[in-house]
């Protein structure tokens, strides 16, 4: 959006211009800078007023031109000077927002590692909790071929499920606790 900083700049750059100059730069000409006739006129009065710029006769062609004054040379000194320092600061946020997305990052990539590794020891010792419940299984079966008498078939079904329940939850109850010790004294008593 063309402003009266445009219109200054353009001044400085071609050192004067006559209306017909400033309405080939901003009325007819490319879309960047493209505006109203009317806005043109506005914004040369409202110039002229804060005395940002003169209307002065060219010598040579005896036609009025505008010049930048001292003081428009001043207006725009500070305007850049403000856009120079909203572009420092809009870096400086933009630095500190890249060094932040690089900390989170790193400090995600980390949790993610953590959990990983939690989840991979979980699953170590529930692969280890299961073997050794599929180790207990197998030694009450080899307990009960040698001694059949030890457990009656209802009772060795009943066993057998409460194993497989026991692999699927991966928590003993305290109850089952109990049977199995039961379970393992009647072995053990009649074994002797």
């Amino acid at each position: 959006m063309v402003d009266k900083t445009d219109i200054l700049l353009f001044l400085l750059e071609k050192g004067k211009a006559s209306w017909s100059d400033l309405e080939k730069r901003f009325v007819k000409g490319p879309k960047e800078f493209h505006i109203a006739r009317q806005t043109l006129a506005n914004y040369i009065r409202g110039l002229l007023n804060q005395r940002e710029i003169i209307k002065i006769v060219d010598k040579a062609t005896l036609k009025p031109v505008y010049v930048i004054s001292e003081r428009g040379k001043k207006e725009l000194a500070k305007k850049v000077e403000q856009l120079t320092n909203e572009v420092r600061r809009l870096q400086s946020i933009l630095k500190s927002e890249r060094e932040i997305r690089k900390s989170m990052e790193k400090d995600l990539k980390e949790i993610f590692r953590l959990l990983e590794f939690g989840e991979k020891r979980e699953r170590e010792s529930k692969l280890a909790y299961i073997e050794a419940i599929l180790l207990l299984g197998d030694k009450l079966d080899e307990i009960l071929e040698l001694h059949p008498e030890a457990m009656t078939e209802k009772e060795s079904e009943e066993l057998v499920k409460k194993l497989s329940a026991l692999i699927t939850t991966g928590k003993p109850s305290k109850e089952f606790l109990k049977e199995l010790e039961e379970s393992a004294r009647k072995v053990k008593t009649s074994h002797h």
